[in-house]
């Protein structure tokens, strides 16, 4: 039972971190459509969700530009 709670609270967890990256998206200098696409990647596993929140908060502007030229993660 405790197994079971604890999966249904790092799902909801992840869940809530999934949700805010539209807005630490928004603290960057980049446009709405690059916006959606950083976030539609991003959100695609929890391990690129993990990478986004292990970026140093100065360091996400070269982290999602690194994204967008498809030098992480590959080609989009």
């Amino acid at each position: 039972m405790d197994k079971m709670a604890n999966s249904f609270g790092y799902d909801k967890e992840l869940s809530a971190r999934r949700t805010m990256v539209k807005d630490e998206l928004s603290k960057l200098d980049i446009t709405l459509t690059e916006k959606f696409k950083l976030s539609a990647i991003i959100v695609q596993a929890e391990e690129r969700v993990d990478d986004f929140y292990g970026t140093k908060p100065e360091e996400r502007q070269a982290f999602v530009e690194a994204i967008l030229t498809g030098e992480v993660y590959g080609p989009i």
